[in-house]
Protein backbone atom coordinates (compact mmCIF):
# COMPACT_ATOMS: atom_id res chain seq x y z
CA UNK A 1 0.00 0.00 0.00
CA UNK A 2 1.17 3.37 -0.66
CA UNK A 3 -0.15 7.52 -0.37
CA UNK A 4 1.85 9.15 -2.45
CA UNK A 5 -0.75 12.43 -2.08
CA UNK A 6 -0.33 12.58 1.64
CA UNK A 7 0.33 16.05 1.93
CA UNK A 8 4.00 16.81 3.05
CA UNK A 9 4.50 13.12 4.45
CA UNK A 10 3.79 10.30 1.81
CA UNK A 11 3.75 6.73 2.88
CA UNK A 12 4.42 3.24 2.00
CA UNK A 13 3.45 0.32 4.28
CA UNK A 14 4.54 -3.55 3.55
CA UNK A 15 1.95 -5.67 5.00
CA UNK A 16 1.60 -10.00 5.56
CA UNK A 17 -0.46 -12.20 3.87
CA UNK A 18 -2.65 -11.04 6.82
CA UNK A 19 -3.19 -7.89 6.96
CA UNK A 20 -0.03 -7.14 9.73
CA UNK A 21 1.36 -3.82 9.03
CA UNK A 22 5.42 -5.16 8.93
CA UNK A 23 7.08 -1.88 7.82
CA UNK A 24 6.25 1.76 6.95
CA UNK A 25 8.70 3.86 5.58
CA UNK A 26 7.86 7.84 5.32
CA UNK A 27 9.17 10.19 2.76
CA UNK A 28 9.82 12.73 5.44
CA UNK A 29 10.35 13.26 9.16
CA UNK A 30 8.44 15.60 11.06
CA UNK A 31 11.03 17.98 11.03
CA UNK A 32 11.60 17.94 7.31
CA UNK A 33 7.88 18.17 6.95
CA UNK A 34 7.72 21.06 9.42
CA UNK A 35 10.86 22.35 6.83
CA UNK A 36 9.14 22.40 3.98
CA UNK A 37 5.44 24.07 5.58
CA UNK A 38 7.19 27.23 6.69
CA UNK A 39 8.81 27.58 3.20
CA UNK A 40 5.28 27.01 1.41
CA UNK A 41 4.43 29.23 3.96
CA UNK A 42 6.87 32.42 2.76
CA UNK A 43 6.56 31.44 -1.20
CA UNK A 44 2.59 30.47 -1.90
CA UNK A 45 3.32 30.67 -5.43
CA UNK A 46 5.51 28.32 -5.75
CA UNK A 47 4.41 24.65 -6.89
CA UNK A 48 3.98 22.65 -3.22
CA UNK A 49 5.90 19.44 -4.91
CA UNK A 50 8.72 21.26 -5.75
CA UNK A 51 8.99 22.46 -1.91
CA UNK A 52 7.74 18.77 -0.58
CA UNK A 53 10.32 16.92 -2.69
CA UNK A 54 13.45 19.14 -3.33
CA UNK A 55 16.09 16.87 -2.28
CA UNK A 56 14.46 14.14 -4.05
CA UNK A 57 14.93 16.56 -7.10
CA UNK A 58 18.16 18.03 -6.56
CA UNK A 59 19.87 14.30 -6.64
CA UNK A 60 17.71 13.63 -9.86
CA UNK A 61 19.61 16.62 -11.32
CA UNK A 62 22.47 15.68 -10.03
CA UNK A 63 22.75 12.10 -11.59
CA UNK A 64 21.44 13.23 -14.63
CA UNK A 65 23.86 16.05 -15.16
CA UNK A 66 26.38 13.90 -14.32
CA UNK A 67 25.30 11.04 -16.79
CA UNK A 68 24.99 13.61 -19.48
CA UNK A 69 28.78 14.84 -19.07
CA UNK A 70 30.03 11.24 -18.59
CA UNK A 71 29.38 10.81 -22.22
CA UNK A 72 28.05 7.73 -22.03
CA UNK A 73 26.04 6.38 -24.66
CA UNK A 74 23.53 5.09 -22.92
CA UNK A 75 21.83 8.15 -21.51
CA UNK A 76 20.15 6.43 -18.41
CA UNK A 77 21.62 8.03 -14.76
CA UNK A 78 22.70 5.45 -12.27
CA UNK A 79 19.77 4.42 -10.01
CA UNK A 80 16.95 5.72 -12.80
CA UNK A 81 13.92 4.26 -14.35
CA UNK A 82 12.64 4.18 -17.10
CA UNK A 83 9.28 5.32 -18.16
CA UNK A 84 8.40 1.81 -18.81
CA UNK A 85 9.66 1.08 -15.22
CA UNK A 86 7.78 3.84 -13.56
CA UNK A 87 4.64 2.54 -14.95
CA UNK A 88 4.98 -0.22 -13.14
CA UNK A 89 6.03 1.05 -10.25
CA UNK A 90 3.34 3.58 -9.60
CA UNK A 91 0.77 0.20 -10.97
CA UNK A 92 2.25 -1.75 -8.14
CA UNK A 93 2.26 1.28 -5.52
CA UNK A 94 -1.97 1.76 -6.55
CA UNK A 95 -1.98 -2.09 -5.58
Amino acid sequence: MADRCGGLVSFAVVKSHTGKELQRYQSHSEDEASVAQNELREDNEIMHQFIIEREEYLELKKRVVKEILSGNDNNKALGLVSIEEGIEVMALADY
